[in-house]
């Protein structure tokens, strides 16, 4: 291990350089990241909507790769008649003239709608219910195709809009104008979430770095927390713009990695500068202070960021894609921040020790590495450097010495106080039992919200809540029914050669008899689910009519020019009806809040008329942008047993092996399990049942990151608080082997107070800059803060001074267990054999 931390300090300035080169090279990608991430779910594989989507995209494919989107004009007063129907002949003209400018400004792409179909709908065909002005509002319903860059276009289309509007209406402030489609609500997602890091991180990254200079009391050292913060930050978001090339992450990761890059970076910093400190105040050399800092504190960072990034890691294992792309990029996050963290810092403080460690000598001139000067160093280490007549407060330097030496090293009175409880704590048994009971009533006390705890799929939950796309779906929903942007279709395909049309009268019997059922069904919606019951209307093409048709009637109807413009949305050839679907519109928004109430309902319908349908000769299909979401999050909480047990299964290998017990790996799981308990049932009263920002459940994403944040932060506090009970116990079993006496267990537990208030402030650390995520506009965000919060302060202030000692002592040295019987072997062995060399010897 020596020759490994020599190593590191003799490549200083190759380490440097290389994490300087790597976040040179990347900081461009790591400024595009953002733009690069998506709110698209893929369909599992094997998923219905996996396979209604390959179905589709074979005979329907203009369905599948097309984006609706909508122009909204809306008057803020209240008029008795609408904007179509107004007498104003001035309006009438301004409301014409913007329709024809703003579809000949959108002419490249395919519309759904044209100027003079517009006034002209009710006339043309008076039986439909599908209209495009009602009340003081009038819509332009257009669709891109989905390979259009929407992030670009959408800021280009936007602002074009708006000029035209102010053009054509003169700026009039009794009108407005908006743009709905799925890319404006994805650019406010990233807008948002932009503004959001920006002003969370900034107030971040000044609490951390003011809570670390106040533990460690050397400003000098928080300039290596911010080259080690820039590193991380840069060269994670850049590795990640490249993972986003690959795969679909999803818009709220980039946040989540900047808070944990600011988190984790001050919170290792504290480790390995309280290593630092102490021995500045020892004395010691450069070269020795940053070997003992890659022994301790490196060490114990290493293993429980190792741990903390499996955790992530192991979210590859979920069937959703957007899981795995939060597992990978934030495990990819971690990786590189405890790599930066530890190597960086020794890196530095071997490139410049008088700065940092307060060398009195100038190192442009003298190799401190020198082998010849270390002899000195060591030489001078062995007479005393202060003489009796020099008072113990005033420091003395010895030629060629790094650093100063104090004869004692005070300990700060907050240090003696968590010391001397921490003793009385662990003085008594029963006292130790009645803590853990304490902290699991506390705890179990919040079951029954956790047992209820719901999870939402609405992704409005991602998006700021200032949003004006947002703000412009509720306005359209109320007015036009959300639905028209985010339909469901059922597509009917002739597969049989023998079937004449679709239009057979069989045939069309049995889709109007299936419209009808969807309608029918959709009544068991009631009270706050009333919003998903569909009519007549909401059944689109050749299913929008008030009363039933003819296959004779519809086939008349269809060889008008207006008849056919609608057909557009629902047939990819109106001439012949080879192939095309009925349009469900339910009132649910772009958001997909209530589609996971429907959508089984309407798969149900399916499934019962598609035998019929094949009888005939026609295949059946359901398509819709929220299938493939339901699908995704319906796949992953069913796979969840499975991630929990994996991952509780590798941590329990990992530090089964770490701390070579197999005690310490089940109290961890005890300490898990009562965490989650905590902080989920105080979010689930909180965000369910006290309805924050009107949302009625936690967000999905929220309870599935949190699973494995949780997991990966109990193990990093357990590590580094159990971390000194193993050394102190290792450190002196020989000694006691060989000189015949018992280790008193209760010292080695005693052992752990010595970093508990480093543990508490590192504690602190997670909770003030996880905390500045409630601040967000994005709820997700906001819950995710909230909930970290929760844990880490039930974690810092409660687990690890309460559970971790507790448990230690109850069960002795039980919790070394098999370490212990093996190590003792060994030493015994070792015993054995130089007993028997000094016999032949003799």
């Amino acid at each position: 291990m020596k020759k490994l931390f020599d190593c590191i300090i003799n490549s200083r300035i190759i380490i440097f350089s290389v994490w300087l080169i790597a976040t040179l090279s990347l900081a461009v990608f790591a400024l595009l990241y953002e733009s690069k991430t998506s709110m698209y779910f893929a369909p599992p594989k094997g998923s219905p909507s996996k396979h209604s989507i390959e179905l589709v995209n074979a005979s329907f494919a203009n369905l599948t790769h097309q984006e609706p989107f909508a122009l909204m004009v809306s008057r803020a007063s209240k008029s008795n008649s609408t904007l179509c129907e107004t007498t104003d002949e001035a309006l009438l003209q301004t409301i014409t003239s913007f329709n024809e400018k703003a579809v000949a400004l959108l002419k490249q792409n395919t519309y759904f709608l044209k100027s003079a179909d517009y006034f002209d709908a009710k006339k043309n065909y008076p039986g439909a219910a599908f209209e495009f002005c009602k009340n003081d509002s009038f819509i332009i319903q257009a669709v891109f195709n989905t390979s259009w860059n929407g992030l670009k276009e959408v800021k280009i289309i936007r602002q074009q809009v708006k000029d035209l509007f102010n053009e054509v209406f003169k700026n009039n402030k009794e009108f407005k104008v908006s743009f709905i489609s799925m890319s404006c609500l994805f650019k406010d997602v990233i807008d948002g979430t932009l503004m959001d890091m920006v002003k969370l991180d900034s107030i971040s990254i000044v609490l951390g770095f003011v809570v670390v200079a106040l533990f460690t009391k050397h400003l000098s050292l928080l300039v290596i927390s911010l080259v080690n913060l820039a590193f991380s930050f840069v060269i994670s978001f850049g590795i990640s713009y490249f993972v986003a090339c690959f795969m679909d992450v999803v818009s709220f990761s980039s946040a989540v990695q900047s808070a944990t890059c600011v988190a984790l970076t001050f919170d290792y910093s504290l480790f390995l500068f309280s290593s630092i400190k102490r021995d500045i105040s020892l004395g010691k050399p450069a070269n020795e202070i940053i070997s003992n800092m890659l022994k301790s504190s490196g060490h114990v960072i290493l293993i429980s960021g190792a741990c903390l990034a499996l955790v992530f890691l192991l979210m590859m294992v979920c069937p959703t894609n957007v899981i795995q792309s939060i597992g990978l990029v934030n495990g990819i996050t971690i990786v590189v921040i405890f790599s930066v963290s530890i190597t960086n810092t020794a890196a530095l403080l071997a490139l410049f020790p008088k700065f940092f460690l307060g060398e009195k000598f100038d190192f442009w001139k003298t190799d401190y590495l020198n082998p010849k000067r270390i002899k000195i160093i060591e030489d001078l280490d062995a007479e005393p450097l202060v003489s009796d007549s020099v008072p113990l407060k005033e420091t003395c330097y010895a030629k060629n010495c790094t650093t100063h030496k104090n004869q004692i090293v005070k300990e700060a009175k907050i240090q003696t106080a968590i010391k001397s409880l921490f003793s009385k704590f662990i003085s008594k048994k029963w006292i130790s039992i009645i803590g853990i009971l304490i902290v699991a009533a506390v705890s179990l006390a919040f079951t029954y919200p956790f047992i209820k705890m719901d999870y939402s799929i609405d992704i409005a939950q991602t998006v700021p809540r200032n949003s004006p796309t947002l703000t412009a779906i509720s306005e359209f929903g109320n007015e036009y029914g959300n639905g028209l942007l985010e339909p469901y279709y059922v597509v009917f395909n002739k597969t049989s050669p023998t079937t004449n049309s679709l239009l057979d009268q069989t045939a069309f019997t049995l889709m109007q008899k299936m419209a009808q059922e969807f309608i029918d069904v959709s009544k068991q919606f009631t009270g706050n689910l009333s919003y998903l019951q569909i009519n007549s209307s909401q059944v689109i093409a050749p299913f929008f009519f008030k009363k039933p048709i003819s296959v004779r009637e519809f086939t008349l109807m269809n060889k008008t020019h207006s008849f056919q413009f609608m057909m557009q949305q629902v047939a990819p050839h109106p001439e012949d009806l080879s192939v095309f679907s009925m349009m469900l519109t339910p009132n649910i928004p772009m958001t997909g809040k209530g589609a996971d109430k429907f959508i089984p309902v309407y798969r149900k319908v399916i499934n019962k008329y598609e035998p019929e349908f094949k009888q005939l000769g026609i295949q059946i299909t359901e398509y819709g942008m929220e299938c493939a979401m339901i699908d995704a999050i319906n796949g992953l909480f069913d796979g969840f047993p499975m991630v929990i047990g994996i991952t509780c299964g590798v941590i329990f290998l990992v530090l089964c092996v770490a701390f070579k017990s197999f005690i310490a790996p089940i109290r961890l799981l005890v300490e898990v399990f009562l965490l989650q308990i905590f902080y989920f049932g105080i979010a689930t009263l909180i965000f369910q049942f006290g309805h924050v920002h009107g949302n009625d459940a936690l967000l999905w994403a929220t309870i599935f990151v949190m699973f494995s944040v949780s997991v990966g932060l109990a193990c990093d506090y357990d590590i580094f608080s159990f971390d000194s009970i193993y050394q102190h116990f290792y450190e002196n079993q020989k000694q006691a082997l060989n000189e015949g006496y018992v280790i008193n267990f209760r010292d080695c537990v005693l052992a752990a107070s010595d970093n508990l208030l480093t543990v508490m402030t590192a504690g602190i650390i997670m909770i003030v800059s996880f905390s500045g995520l409630m601040l967000s506009s994005i709820d997700m965000l906001l819950q995710f803060g909230t909930c970290l919060v929760f844990d880490l302060a039930f974690d810092t202030f409660v687990v690890v001074p309460i559970l971790v000692p507790a448990f230690s002592y109850l069960f002795g040295e039980k919790n070394m267990y098999p370490g212990n019987a093996i190590n003792k072997k060994k030493i015994l062995k070792g015993v054995l054999q130089a007993q028997e060399c000094e016999k032949t010897q003799l």
